[in-house]
């Protein structure tokens, strides 16, 4: 799998190999103060494209972890530097 970030590439894997080694992933992680808005979001489109409403509220619940994370733990804005993200995608 493929990383926005380098560094993610090296440390965030797939240890059951399902998703393929060429296949791009985006990370968000629970602290980005971005992360719950984005999910719920994702839900909304999910469910408006027909999508089922039983993952669509697993969907929703997860933002509310991500809510209650932040409150409880840590939240903060996404830093990246532009060493860490990749430059070219390997073709496909």
């Amino acid at each position: 799998m493929i990383h926005a970030r380098k560094d993610y590439n090296e440390s965030v894997q797939d240890s059951t190999g399902r998703i393929p080694e060429n296949e791009p992933v985006f990370l968000l992680r629970g602290q980005d103060i971005f992360a719950p808005g984005f999910v719920r979001a994702y839900a909304e489109l999910y469910l408006a494209g027909g999508g089922n409403q039983e993952v669509y509220d697993g969907l929703i619940e997860h933002a509310c972890k991500m809510d209650d994370w932040q409150a409880e733990v840590k939240k903060k804005f996404p830093t990246i530097s532009p060493d860490q993200m990749i430059e070219n995608y390997p073709s496909s």
